[in-house]
């Protein structure tokens, strides 16, 4: 090759290295969409979403930067950046500011393809080139995060307003892994990538805005409220646990001043179970609706009470009652159906069908004692099934247990003339149990009967009652210690 093809050649590659350069080093300006995951540990959940959403759309535009959070579709929370040297960013819900965050440091190591055997490389999937990165806090190494990012999302140098962890690798990201030691982990995964170009408006926001500085848990009520305002009773209800939860740790830690306040979160606390309770009536769910009205009308609230009063009678929560034993039956969860079953026999303490479910779900529960009762109870009210299920299912073992519990419960209570029944159902069976005679023949002797309760005595002596020698010394003559 001449010297001129020689020449020619390099420039069109130098040329051409630009031109691939120059692509390559574009910056990124669209919209990526994200949908957000929890792990399974409810305790965390509700807390996660409170600040982070089921769904994020993110816009980028040379170095300016808008989130938008989702919750249901429904946009609770903007992020925008501002500029600054010190890596913060403000975030906003509507117009009131919430917090800024500073980046902390970080220990980087590039993950290979072997460890990723477990994970979903969402980078094939959007058609990207990319690799994961994990990153350890240097200050709490437990923690690590992995980011899937390329270097076709790139983003500006200058811009030292990004987000964590845009601040780590300086391109947008397509998955975002945040595993701890001790609480859930979080999963942000970006589902559509629209390179396009963007309004400047998209990104407007004055500082003028700012109203005050709230912390993450006037947020938390902040966005219960908006929630109920805007009918999405559900999410609403979410919100105020998570707030109510917080007040409840602080009604808990009484140091360092806190007592100061107590009479405000008090109050924030009662209006919060009535917005709460409100929530739960628009979902048709008014048992727990009930049960956060009856908390908050120990604090003598008249707006609780009335509403109590008006939705909460017995009568007018028995089909509510009905309709969760049913479902909590169907579930298998025992206790629920006992509590439930306990709550509508307030309203008729006789209602043998009720009696004879709360019976059956002891019986389950292995509860052999206190589902007799509820089959005594029922049957006495004419329960014909409660009679046969006392009759055919409860074995003699079974039987003679409760009678002889039934008996030592009466004797303690010093209804000796119900104890020595139930003792007596249980001699009928086991006419030489030492123990039961005693008890019987001590509860005889309180009825003033000493003649016969001293025969029980003597027999359980002679069948090697100890006790029962004792009480012969005590409470017999020798002539009435004579078979």
């Amino acid at each position: 090759m001449n010297k001129l093809g020689i020449i020619i050649t390099t420039i069109f590659f130098f040329n051409l290295t630009i031109i691939f350069a120059q692509k390559s080093n574009k910056e990124f300006e669209g919209i990526i969409e994200y949908e957000v995951k929890i792990g399974d540990k409810k305790s965390h959940q509700d807390n996660y979403y409170t600040y982070l959403g089921t769904k994020q759309i993110l816009y980028y535009k040379q170095g300016k930067y808008r989130l938008d959070f989702y919750i249901d579709n429904v946009l609770f929370k903007t992020t925008f950046t501002y500029a600054d040297s010190t890596f913060k960013y403000y975030s906003f819900v509507g117009d009131k500011y919430m917090r800024k965050t500073t980046m902390t440091n970080f220990k980087k190591n590039v993950i290979t393809e072997s460890e990723l055997k477990e994970e979903n490389n969402i980078c094939e999937i959007l058609n990207y080139k990319c690799k994961p990165i994990e990153y350890k806090p240097i200050e709490n190494p437990q923690n690590k995060f992995i980011i899937y990012s390329s270097d076709d999302l790139k983003i500006s140098s200058n811009a030292r307003i990004i987000d964590f962890p845009y601040f780590l690798i300086k391109t947008h990201y397509l998955k975002y892994i945040n595993k701890s030691q001790d609480k859930d982990s979080v999963v942000v995964t970006a589902t559509k990538v629209k390179k396009i170009s963007l309004n400047d408006s998209i990104f407007n926001f004055s500082r003028n805005n700012i109203i005050k500085y709230y912390s993450s848990s006037d947020k938390i009520k902040d966005l219960g409220d908006y929630f109920f305002k805007i009918e999405n009773y559900k999410m609403a209800i979410i919100f105020y646990d998570t707030y109510l939860k917080y007040l409840e740790d602080l009604f808990a830690d009484k140091k360092n001043g806190i007592d100061r306040r107590m009479n405000f979160y008090a109050t924030e606390e009662k209006n919060t179970k009535y917005n709460k309770a409100v929530a739960h009536f628009k979902l048709n769910d008014n048992l727990s609706a009930c049960e956060e009205l009856r908390l908050i009308q120990s604090q003598q609230d008249k707006e609780s009470h009335k509403l109590y009063k008006q939705y909460c009678s017995c009568n007018s929560l028995r089909p509510y009652y009905k309709k969760e034993i049913n479902n909590s039956l169907v579930k298998h969860e025992y206790d629920k159906v006992i509590e439930l079953c306990d709550k509508t026999l307030e309203c008729n303490k006789n209602d043998t069908l009720i009696l004879f479910i709360k019976g059956i779900s002891n019986y389950n529960k292995k509860a052999f004692f206190e589902a007799y009762d509820s089959f005594v109870t029922a049957k006495d009210n004419g329960s014909v099934r409660a009679k046969e299920f006392i009759n055919n299912d409860f074995n003699k073992t079974q039987l003679l247990i409760i009678y002889n519990k039934k008996g030592d419960k009466y004797f303690k209570n010093k209804e000796y003339k119900a104890a020595s029944i139930y003792y007596t159902l249980v001699l009928d069976k086991m006419n030489n149990s030492p123990s039961v005679l005693r008890k019987r023949g001590l509860s005889e002797i309180k009825l003033d009967n000493k003649t016969k309760g001293c025969v029980d005595l003597k027999r359980a002596m002679t069948n090697g009652d100890q006790k029962a020698k004792e009480l012969i010394k005590q409470y017999c003559t020798i002539n009435e210690n004579k078979p």
